[in-house]
């Protein structure tokens, strides 16, 4: 609550909430820099092994995928991060809710520029 009150108080400028699928390194990559430009920040990481539930990376927790929908809710993510090749693939009911909820599921290519791939995450962010 403190903190809710202190971003209101002092009209700074809260970065959108994003997911990203998978934790691999062109995740974690690109997390770190629109984390470091502001431009966004992680509500959740979605990943599908047991041992890595509920860690903290980029200071966001790892949830299993049938949490997403929720934690789109939850958080008002404007869009869902997933690299081709990599982690879970969403279902299509799951595609279904996120377009319904107008949350946007972008699958960016690994093998872009990390440049390339702020871009594509730029141009979405309202």
């Amino acid at each position: 609550m403190f903190h809710w009150l202190s971003n209101k108080l002092s009209n700074t400028h809260t970065p959108p909430y994003v997911i990203f699928i998978d934790i691999d390194l062109p995740c974690y990559q690109l997390c770190e820099a629109l984390v470091q430009q502001h431009l966004a920040q992680p509500a959740a990481f979605i990943d599908e092994e047991p041992w890595s539930h509920l860690t903290i990376m980029q200071g966001a927790k790892l949830h299993y995928p049938n949490e997403l929908i929720a934690l789109c809710q939850k958080h008002q993510v404007q869009i869902v991060i997933k690299f081709t090749g990599f982690g879970w693939e969403p279902n299509a009911t799951t595609i279904e809710h996120l377009t319904t909820l107008n949350i946007v599921l972008l699958t960016l290519n690994p093998q872009d520029h990390l440049e390339q791939q702020l871009a594509a995450v730029k141009a979405l962010l309202k």
